[in-house]
């Protein structure tokens, strides 16, 4: 099944697994499992202070660090945002705490913890990659046996892995999937959920094209409205719809932002109407949208503070 958006990919899992379990196809056993999902931050917002969650958030730093002492694969939450100075405070596993400007330290993901529940006989989805295990993000198995901190998979690929929740937490139920963790997988039979008043960059011409092109044989497009589906799957993803979604989005939460310091946006902050891709954003303020990502990273500077 493919479903645009991440929330009702998380309510249809959630109802698939508790039908199978009836039906006596998964293990009526439930094990409480914490993952991490993908908040799908864009670049902009990671760079802004206040995008973060304190006590909810958690930080995989994806570069090497020497000024801020990080290097792949460490994980860090954040306990505290200072807005005024742009800041963030997490701390590590080891108990490290370290106090940074966001644009300064480029290549994270953010994720939030979810509680789930999983049982033996569940499908699964890896979320992100895990090298060391060779499995490919998006790579879809079923768990055969749950041991405490230990999950045993039977992958699609036709091998037998065992991840340790201590130190891997990214997979969730795989019977739903976002049409952009759907593209390179194939499916004899495919049910896609298209609901009509999602927006345009959820729900457009490519996600259909990504979600019917998984089926080998058959496909169905489930709605809210037939009546709306044609408009709404026509919706274009060309570049300049993209810029402006994302310029508009951009400047929309500005003026929030603004409005929140009680210092109205001036007309000669506007931002140009005449952007492209490769234009690095002169506005600071993220945008909550995945049209287009305008990524900005700063150099390393000694900005931060270790405790």
């Amino acid at each position: 099944m493919v479903s645009p958006a991440n929330r009702e990919r998380i309510e249809l899992n959630l109802r698939i697994h508790k039908q199978l379990q009836r039906e006596g196809k998964v293990s009526r056993v439930d094990h409480q499992i914490k993952v991490y999902v993908n908040r799908d931050m864009t670049g902009p917002e990671r760079t802004f202070a206040n995008a973060y969650r304190p006590g909810e958030d958690v930080i995989r730093y994806t570069n090497t660090s020497k000024v801020y002492k990080t290097k792949p694969g460490d994980y860090a939450k954040v306990i505290a945002t200072n807005h005024e100075k742009n800041e963030i405070t997490v701390r590590f596993s080891n108990g490290r705490k370290l106090i940074y400007d966001p644009k300064r330290l480029s290549g994270v993901s953010v994720y939030n913890e979810a509680e789930r529940s999983f049982a033996e006989g569940d499908r699964v989805q890896i979320r992100a990659p895990n090298r060391a295990k060779r499995i490919a993000n998006g790579e879809l198995g079923t768990i055969t046996k749950i041991e405490g901190e230990q999950i045993r998979l039977a992958l699609d690929s036709n091998r037998e892995v065992r991840l340790d929740l201590r130190q891997f937490r990214h997979f969730d139920h795989g019977y739903a999937v976002t049409s952009h963790s759907s593209q390179g997988l194939t499916f004899d039979r495919v049910l896609v959920n298209v609901d009509t008043r999602q927006s345009a960059q959820l729900v457009n011409d490519r996600m259909a094209c990504v979600g019917i092109s998984r089926a080998r044989y058959d496909a169905l497009i489930y709605t809210d409205s037939a009546e709306n589906l044609r408009d709404t799957l026509n919706r274009s993803t060309n570049k300049a719809s993209a810029i402006d979604a994302t310029r508009d989005s951009l400047l929309d939460l500005r003026k929030e932002l603004d409005k929140l310091r009680g210092d109205p946006i001036a007309p000669q902050q506007q931002p140009s109407t005449e952007h492209s891709l490769t234009q690095t954003p002169t506005h600071t303020a993220p945008a909550p949208t995945k049209a287009a990502e305008l990524e900005i990273e700063g150099p390393e500077l000694d900005l931060g503070l270790i405790l």
